[in-house]
């Protein structure tokens, strides 16, 4: 997904977190508005990746995530599908994790294991919705989390105001703290 379009439609999130000092940024995806230099299928979903597979896979574009927090000073992430997965993957090897106080992953899934005790992932919102026919909220739900939101849209970001208050809120609560 682009930038550009993943902006527009988090546009309620940009005016509630405008109003509160937060400032967001939308970076294209590096391959063709994918986050990975190859495809994922769908029907992987869940399915545990063998380490080397997620280091050819993935770093790329965490060396591209990195880039993008050093330039930007970013202290939270927050990703939608593939992008969710990115947020997580960058939460467990990405160089600079440790300047991330945040992450909200949205209806998306992980490549390593809930039981994994070997990364400590700072404060995590999950927003996933059981209409989800592409990411399954038992899927969103394995990403070791403190907070979770459910919401009736399917596949989609949520756009209603209480939903983006909550997640607003949680950003605030962490970036500003």
């Amino acid at each position: 997904m682009s930038g550009l379009l993943f902006k527009k439609l988090c546009k309620p999130f940009i005016y509630k977190a405008e109003r509160r000092n937060i400032r967001l940024i939308f970076p294209d995806a590096p391959y063709n508005d994918q986050w990975y230099h190859r495809p994922l299928e769908i029907a992987d979903i869940g399915k545990k990746l063998p380490t080397t597979d997620i280091k050819e896979l993935t770093e790329p574009t965490m060396l591209y995530i990195d880039m993008l927090i050093e330039m930007y000073n970013i202290s939270a992430l927050l990703g939608f599908s593939q992008g969710g997965n990115v947020v997580d993957t960058y939460m467990h090897i990405g160089k600079n994790r440790n300047r991330i106080k945040c992450q909200v992953v949205m209806s998306s899934y992980s490549f390593f294991c809930a039981d994994d005790t070997t990364v400590i992932v700072p404060n995590t919102m999950i927003v996933a919705s059981p209409e989800d026919h592409i990411v399954s909220i038992d899927e969103t739900r394995k990403i070791p989390h403190s907070v979770s939101v459910e919401h009736s849209k399917g596949h989609k970001v949520p756009t209603t105001s209480s939903k983006v208050r909550l997640i607003v809120d949680f950003l605030e609560k962490h970036i500003l703290s």
